[in-house]
This record gives C-alpha cells, structure tokens and sequence, in this order.
C-alpha cells in the first residue's frame, strides 16, 4: 500500500514524541538515580612544635608632673631595651605596642599624680630561651609583663598534610553511611575547605600561654584543625 505525503509525515511525527517521551523517561530515571548522593564532614588535627615565642615588657611610671612621669619611663624603658640587646634580641624584634599618658584623681589628701604605661612586644624565632629574657627585663625595670604565647609562624606548612588527613576522615564517614544504606560509594560530587585560616583567627587558635616555672619555659605543642565537607554520589 502506498502512503501520501501527508498521511506519512502524521505517522512520523506521532512516533517521535512516543520515542522522545521513552527516552526522557530512561533519563529521568537515571537523572533520579544519580542524585542520590551522601554529605559528609572530615576533621584533622596536626600537632607541631612551636617555632615562635611572643611576650610584652611593660613600664608603668608614677609622678606627681606628667613631665616627671614620662621621663622616668623612658629611663626604664631604655634599661629593658638594653637587657634585651645584650641578651642577642635584635630591634626588628622589638615593638613599641602601648603607651599610655593618664592622670590619676586625687583621693582625700592625696594629690593628682600622673601615670605612664609603656609596652613593648618581643617577638623570638627560638622559644627556649624566653625565660631568661623575662627575667631579665624584669631586673631591668620591667613591672608589667604578658601577652606570653608559643605559635607556629608557618601554619601553611601543614595545610597539605591536615586536608589530606581531613579528607580521609570524610571519606571513612561516607563509607559507612553508603553501606547503612545498602548502596555503594561512587565518585566524589564536590568538596571544600572548611578551615579556618584567617590569620587572626588562626593565630590565635595556635597560641598558648605555656608554663613558667622559676626559669623553666615549657612550651608545648600547638594543635592546627582542619576541615573539610565532602558530597559522595551514591551507587
């Protein structure tokens, strides 16, 4: 039997939706099947030696002229400076970090004096011998002394290592979890870094008061965290 043009091309384009709508259903199908998938958070902890040592010497001066007050900080501050130089303390580590120029109220028969407060900031690449540097600036005239922390300068260094620890952490989870479930892991969907490196932040997280003891510094160990959130597709 022949076929006219149009009765044939009717025929043609009734077919193509019916083949059309089963390959869109296979698809969505498919489509259904590879959005299962399975989100997972991994941490790492890396501990490392502390490389860098931080401290503030403090002068606080009390007199009854500002004038008088100033000068004889500045006299005390220069004898601290002093110790620290001749204890190997180079100026690049050294920094004026406070100074304050108050007045104090007077109380009863106790006239208006005034105050100065003068800190400078320490900053050693060798931690070990920090004690003997307090000590020192406290014979010197240092009255005011904190802000101790160990840190590690470089924290990037373990970054490498903390992912992959991170990673694998994420992945031991996803494991678990696809085979509660009666499926497979598949192939990673996405991932990202979930640390913290700020650099304030981080810093601060990796400092550490230590322990003083006579002259005895201890300073410990610092402990970096890295993160990471993994997506696993589920087979």
């Amino acid at each position: 039997m022949r076929l006219r043009p149009g009765i044939f091309a009717l025929l043609v384009a009734a077919f193509v939706p019916m083949a059309a709508g089963t390959a869109c259903g296979r698809g969505g199908h498919m489509s259904r099947s590879a959005d299962r998938t399975v989100l997972v958070h991994g941490a790492a902890m890396i501990s490392a030696k502390p490389d860098r040592v931080a401290f503030t010497a403090g002068v606080e001066t009390r007199d009854a002229s500002a004038t008088g007050a100033f000068r004889a900080n500045s006299a005390r501050v220069q004898a601290v400076l002093a110790a620290l130089k001749a204890r190997g303390v180079a100026e690049r580590q050294m920094q004026t970090s406070y100074l304050d120029l108050g007045t104090i109220p007077p109380r009863g028969k106790t006239p208006r004096s005034f105050k100065v407060s003068n800190q400078v900031t320490v900053t050693r690449e060798d931690p070990a011998d920090v004690g003997d540097l307090i000590q020192a600036v406290v014979g010197a005239g240092a009255n005011d002394i904190g802000g101790l922390r160990f840190f590690v300068a470089d924290a990037s260094a373990f970054q490498q290592e903390g992912l992959q620890q991170a990673f694998k952490d994420a992945r031991a989870k996803a494991e678990v979890l696809a085979r509660e479930s009666g499926a497979t892991l598949g192939p990673i969907v996405s991932m990202s870094d979930q640390t913290v490196y700020a650099e304030d932040d981080l810093r601060k997280n990796l400092s550490s008061l230590g322990y003083i003891g006579g002259r005895v510094v201890e300073p410990g160990t610092e402990r970096m965290h890295f993160a990471v959130t993994a997506v696993f597709a589920l087979r």
